[in-house]
């Protein structure tokens, strides 16, 4: 993407940033998850949690091609918590970037790019990529959308202009590509505030003829370079230093969190051991990761629960005296309750599993039979989270009409 200043005319739109398929949904929510509820979810469900060291790996491109992106990122990361780190190993990263000419600008928005296989790139910078083009697809990586998709523009394309402009070169875009880069609007929910920036980075140039309306952008919209004083307000809000506690076993800490909000914690084991933390109370949709503390924290394990009924778990082994860094973001709570963070010891951990290894449960509704056990899951984590799924069936419906019966492991 090329900004200009607003001296500048743009005779022929320039290499844009665009994909197929890269706007597919990060994650898919039951049907009859409540609008506000999802709302919450989608507006920081992307934006990875502040703190956050993320790992790049640069495939190919020049010596210039190189220094420029690393000017970008430290160019983002002036404004933030957040941390860029290079690494010459492909698998231990997160963004991995590629310089393949002719396959356009592009990237993965936020943490959907940790969904990609490691051998795939993230993001693409074809060789005409300028100093804001990079900065503008690292800031899909971070969370964000096009600004000039956003529904608060109130901009009204004369469509067959764009379609007819966005056909010719340099960018040969199809009907359906042109229509999901720049005429869809972005859900409400995802755009980065209440205002339109038309100087965001986010926002493409655009010449005379291809708007209608607002009243004053006939002969176009050219973004001052660099990012927008909104850009920084953004990444200051999502990536800025939230509030640090210390977490000690068996001491639960009520989360007084407003929905995108995040608290951070400092944990040191006293013994070698599994240790299980976990939120309860109120019904929320939250996000914990834990990293091992270093230069730069390593991160270990996750779990996001948002849009389903189950609090967020994550069940680990830590070593004595290490520090952990433990990272909790709050997307939605019920309002009426209130919702707290603990992390149990070893014993509360093998009662899970001392449960695990003694039980098969067998719940027959409407002739259909739900079976769990320990067998058949890689990981303690996702048998736990369907063994409480099923005791939560349980606990919901009427034992006689359930048909409930309870058999032991042989």
């Amino acid at each position: 993407m090329v900004k200009k200043d607003s001296k500048q005319k743009l005779k022929e739109l320039p290499k844009l940033c665009g994909s197929e398929d890269l706007d597919n949904e990060f994650r898919v929510f039951p049907a009859d998850l409540d609008p506000g509820r999802m709302s919450a979810i989608m507006e920081v469900g992307l934006v990875f949690v502040e703190g956050t060291v993320l790992k790049y790996y640069l495939s190919g491109g020049t010596s210039a091609q190189k220094r420029l992106f690393r000017q970008a990122c430290d160019i983002w990361m002036e404004n933030g918590s957040l941390e860029f780190a290079e690494t010459d190993n492909r698998k231990e990263a997160e963004i991995r970037v590629g310089f393949e000419r002719g396959k356009g600008h592009w990237s993965y928005i936020g943490r959907a790019a940790l969904e990609q296989p490691e051998y795939t790139n993230t993001m693409n910078l074809d060789t005409s990529a300028t100093l804001d083009t990079m900065l503008h697809e690292i800031g899909h990586t971070l969370g964000l959308h096009h600004e000039h998709q956003n529904p608060n523009s109130g901009i009204e394309w004369d469509k067959e202009a764009v379609y007819a402009a966005l056909a010719g070169k340099p960018n040969y875009w199809s009907k359906s590509k042109t229509d999901r880069n720049i005429l869809k609007k972005v859900a409400v929910d995802r755009v980065q505030g209440s205002k339109w920036d038309p100087d965001s980075i986010m926002h493409y140039p655009f010449g005379a003829g291809l708007i209608n309306s607002p009243e004053g952008y006939e002969n176009g919209i050219y973004p001052k370079p660099g990012l927008s004083e909104g850009d920084k307000e953004w990444v200051r809000h999502y990536y800025g230093r939230s509030k640090e506690r210390v977490l000690r076993v068996d001491k639960p800490i009520e989360l007084k969190l407003s929905g995108g909000e995040q608290i951070n914690f400092r944990f040191t084991p006293k013994a070698s051991g599994e240790y299980m933390f976990n939120t309860f109370g109120a019904d929320a949709d939250t996000l914990i990761t834990v990293f091992e503390n270093g230069d730069p924290p390593k991160f270990i394990e996750g779990d996001d629960n948002s849009g389903d009924d189950m609090h967020a778990l994550v069940i680990l082994t830590l070593k004595k005296d290490v520090e952990y860094l433990i990272r909790l973001r709050l997307y939605w709570q019920d309002a009426d309750k209130t919702v707290s963070f603990v992390v149990y010891p070893e014993p509360a951990v093998q009662n899970y599993k001392d449960d695990l290894d003694k039980w098969r449960w067998r719940i027959k509704d409407n002739n259909d039979t739900i079976a769990v056990s320990a067998d058949g899951y890689d990981n303690l984590n996702d048998c736990i989270r369907s063994l409480k799924k099923v005791k939560e069936l349980i606990d919901q419906h009427d034992a006689d009409s359930m048909n409930a019966s309870f058999s032991k492991k042989e």
